[in-house]
């Protein structure tokens, strides 16, 4: 028998323990990009429109109010700033006075159009 070899040395091994903490890491890290980026985000623009579309008609002065703001920030192109400057100066008026009649056909008519041309932008 041969006296001079001696056994092997054990030696640890933490590569197991190394691979699961960086395939959680991987997981959890293309989880977290995943949901943000996959995640529909509502612009502004579209949290606008929302409003836009949900202002209440039976109080002119306020809705008239709400209808400039948000036509403002809606009108984008060429074509729907004409149609919001159009639009602004027949609100007018319902602004600015103390009793405002009820809106009339051409200023629902340009409202609609508005919308038409925002929406398809």
């Amino acid at each position: 028998m041969i006296k001079d070899i001696e056994p092997l040395e054990h030696i640890e091994d933490y590569s197991l323990f190394f691979s699961v903490i960086i395939a959680v890491f991987v997981i959890t890290l293309i989880y977290f990009i995943a949901k943000n980026l996959l995640s529909k985000k509502e612009s502004l623009k579209d949290k606008t429109l929302k409003k836009y579309k949900e202002i209440d008609f039976t109080n002119p002065k306020q809705a008239s109010y709400k209808l400039t703001k948000y036509a403002n920030i809606l009108a984008e192109n060429q074509k729907s700033k004409e149609i919001k400057e159009r639009f602004i100066k027949e609100l007018e008026k319902y602004k600015y006075k103390k009793d405002v009649p009820n809106f009339d056909n051409e200023t629902k008519s340009l409202y609609y159009l508005f919308l038409e041309v925002v929406e398809n932008e």
